[in-house]
């Protein structure tokens, strides 16, 4: 201090420093303490990029597992179990290998097999095993219940490269199994089908077709009766054999009988001296006649009458021949000779050609019974 003027003076203190006093916000709580950052982006992002790439990873399995050739054949084998076609069609290729024909194996002959629910008999399919042959095709073995016995199968499967999931995965196909039918037929016969399906007139005599049991018919004509058959070819590549008889319709059988029959009586006694139904008399001029019978011995005789014992043409076997409307017969047939005092009967056969008029036959017929 000092005085002045008999006053006493304060002299100036210098100033301390004091601290800033933040304003305290009305409701008395301050600012937060300042925190120091974590950083979780990269952490987060490494396990966004493990899971998106598990998920990929599963997603590609399970595509490849979807478009593969093993689930194609599953899907095959499952369809045709449900008589499925539209299924089997678009998991299968159907090819019947060179010289096949296209209508046995498109998807109206897959329908028309398929009918049959005979063909559906395929149950507990089982994969094996599966071989890559190369890039495009796979053999997948199979255990199943098919058509009644449980198998091994080897079924080829090929990449269908035309249809494409996700830019990816290709389809897969399964070859259709296939086997082979031969047939033997008449001349004459109608038109050989398969399930409805017409053979063509180039055919042959046998026909490549999808494996599984078939209806094989011939159609009938005027004079040929015809017939229908199952065909088993459900082994993969394995080959049944048909054969068509030469049987004559109902009517056509009536009236060869008749015509056979007709030839018979119609013999020309001038001609022939065993004419059926016809009495034979001995010339009278004092002389004895006989004529000789099937054991050597003579058979002496004023008359005699010549009549057939049954029915010749009960068992008579019909031929059809190349040209149209004719038919071959044969067959055996006996004839009684009774001379009153004595019957003889001859054996033999009968043999000749028919033709047809369109309601009847003629005939041209030999005998030597």
């Amino acid at each position: 201090m000092e005085e002045t003027g008999g006053l006493t003076a304060i002299a100036d203190l210098p100033s301390t420093p004091q601290a800033a006093v933040e304003p305290v916000p009305p409701n008395g709580v301050g600012p937060p303490r300042a925190r120091r950052r974590k950083r979780p982006y990269l952490i987060g992002a490494a396990i966004a990029a493990i899971l998106l790439g598990g998920a990929a990873l599963g997603a590609n399995l399970l595509l490849a597992g979807t478009y593969s050739p093993q689930q194609t054949l599953s899907d095959y084998l499952r369809a045709q179990s449900r008589g499925d076609v539209n299924g089997m069609w678009q998991n299968g290729s159907f090819q019947g290998g060179e010289g096949s024909y296209h209508a046995f194996f498109g998807r109206d002959a897959l329908a028309a097999m398929m009918s049959d629910s005979r063909n559906t008999r395929v149950s507990g399919v089982r994969v094996t095993s599966t071989r890559q042959v190369d890039a495009n095709t796979a053999i997948v073995s199979a255990s199943l219940g098919w058509y009644g016995s449980r198998r091994s199968i080897d079924f080829r499967v090929v990449k269908d490269t035309s249809q494409m999931h996700w830019l990816l995965y290709p389809s897969w196909r399964v070859v259709a199994p296939t086997g082979t039918i031969n047939f033997t037929y008449p001349n004459q016969g109608g038109a050989i089908t398969i399930d409805g399906v017409t053979l063509p007139d180039s055919s042959g005599s046998a026909i490549a077709v999808i494996s599984g049991e078939h209806r094989a018919a011939m159609a009938a004509t005027d004079i040929v009766a015809g017939e229908t058959h199952t065909v088993d070819v459900s082994v993969p590549s394995s080959t049944a054999s048909v054969e068509f008889h030469d049987l004559l319709t109902p009517a056509a059988s009536r009236a060869a009988a008749d015509a056979v029959k007709q030839a018979f009586a119609s013999c020309d006694a001038a001609k022939d001296d065993l004419c059926p139904n016809h009495t034979y008399n001995a010339p009278n001029d004092g002389n004895l006649y006989f004529f000789v019978a099937p054991d050597g011995s003579h058979v002496f005789y004023r008359h005699y009458t010549v009549s057939l014992v049954g029915d010749p043409t009960a068992k008579m076997t019909t031929t059809f021949e190349s040209q149209d409307g004719h038919v071959r017969v044969t067959g055996a047939c006996t004839t009684r000779t009774a001379t009153g005092a004595r019957n003889v009967d001859h054996a033999g056969t009968f043999d000749g050609k028919l033709t047809w008029t369109g309601s009847g036959f003629d005939s041209d017929l030999t005998w030597n019974c």
